[in-house]
C-alpha cells in the first residue's frame, strides 16, 4: 500500500549539517496532529543553540534529548541495535514517519525520514534531503526514495523517532 506521505514535497538541507532540520520539517508535515508546521529556517533558528559554534553539528544524543523533551513536536525517541535487524527485517518502524538517525555509508551522520517498510524486500520509503548529491548549498531540493534497509546498517545502532507521544 502506499502511503499518503509520498504526496508531500521532499524537504532539501540548505547546508552539509542540516539534514536533521530539512528532515525535521518534513517529519512534522507528515505527522501532523497538532504539531507545529515549522519552515527549515524556523527549526534552525529554535534549536541552532545547541548544535556544536564551531561546526554546526547537532550532536545525536542532544537531538534524542532536545527532541524527545520538547513536547511541541510529540515525539518519542529509542535506540535501535542494527544486528536485530540487518538480516532479519526492515526496520522496526511501528507509526510512521519515522525520523531517523543513522551513519551513512561515507562515515557521517544523517537524517531522512522513513516510511512503507516492506519487509520481504527489506526496503523503507525516505525523505532524502541531500538530494541532489553534491549539489551546491541552498539549491538541494531533498527526493523521496526506496531503499534497501542495509543502507542504514553502517554502524551498530540508528536512533528513531515515532510520532507516538501525546501530551497534555
Amino acid at each position: 500500500m502506499v502511503s499518503p506521505y509520498r504526496s508531500i514535497p521532499p524537504e532539501g538541507q540548505f547546508d552539509k549539517t542540516s539534514c536533521w532540520a530539512a528532515s525535521l520539517c518534513w517529519w512534522l508535515k507528515a505527522a501532523k496532529d497538532g504539531r507545529p508546521q515549522w519552515s527549515q529556517s524556523k527549526i534552525i533558528s529554535e534549536y541552532n543553540k545547541h548544535c556544536d559554534p564551531d561546526t554546526g553539528v547537532f550532536i545525536v544524543k542532544d537531538i534524542m534529548d532536545v527532541f524527545g523533551k520538547d513536547s511541541r513536536l510529540k515525539m518519542s525517541l529509542g535506540v535501535f541495535e542494527v544486528s536485530k535487524y540487518k538480516h532479519h527485517r526492515a526496520l522496526p518502524l511501528g507509526d510512521a514517519p519515522v525520523f531517523i538517525l543513522f551513519r551513512h555509508k561515507e562515515g557521517f551522520t544523517h537524517a531522512n525520514v522513513v516510511f512503507e517498510p516492506n519487509d520481504q524486500a527489506r526496503t523503507v520509503a525516505c525523505m532524502e534531503p541531500l538530494f541532489p548529491r553534491p549539489g551546491k548549498d541552498g539549491q538541494r531540493t531533498g527526493t523521496i526514495e526506496t531503499r534497501k534497509c542495509d543502507e542504514y546498517y553502517a554502524d551498530t545502532h540508528v536512533v528513531l523517532g515515532w510520532p507516538t507521544v501525546k501530551f497534555s
